[in-house]
């Protein structure tokens, strides 16, 4: 229902133009690759991300639309592609000192390389988890944790596995 809704927003818009129809469109167009995310429809997710990009007029909002297209192509288990979204990602985003962009960016970056079985992979959580401690944001320091844990498990090392799961687990408590 939420998908019909913002298709036949969509539609309204194309009667109108200007810039603040541009601006709902935007949110539109993100909030259908979302929910196509959500419901595995990942071409479908894609196709609006695209969408997006040939409407986005600014740097930041290409960063977060590449990041979103990267975190497709993880569900996808398609890593590579994951991880050249993630690096568009980050190199838009650190071009622009976003530093809670870029360590989204990175975090997620580190993610894909760590499923590629690629050793950066831990340095760029590591590093990304840094940053955000430095921002203090919670929500993004959990899903730093969240990754560690992951990768901690899966290298058969459960004490920093459960330490990295704990510390989600205390943020997500707050």
């Amino acid at each position: 229902e939420s998908e019909a809704s913002a298709v036949k927003a969509l539609k309204l818009l194309d009667k109108k133009s200007g810039d603040q129809n541009n601006e709902v469109r935007v949110g539109l167009y993100n909030h259908l690759g979302m929910v196509n995310r959500v419901l595995n429809n990942y071409d479908n997710a894609l196709f609006y991300y695209d969408k997006l990009l040939n409407i986005v007029k600014d740097s930041l909002s290409e960063s977060k639309i590449y990041n979103n297209r990267g975190i497709v192509h993880l569900y996808q288990k398609k890593y590579n592609l994951a991880s050249k979204e993630f690096e568009k990602a980050y190199q838009i985003s650190w071009q622009l000192k976003d530093s809670l962009e870029a360590a989204r960016s990175l975090d997620n970056l580190g993610y894909s390389q760590f499923k590629l079985k690629m050793e950066r992979g831990l340095f760029n959580m590591l590093e990304a988890l840094k940053i955000r401690k430095k921002i203090n944001k919670p929500s993004d320091i959990y899903a730093s944790y969240k990754h560690l844990s992951k990768y901690y498990l899966e290298h058969y090392d459960r004490i920093n596995s459960l330490k990295y799961a704990n510390e989600g687990y205390s943020i997500a408590k707050k």
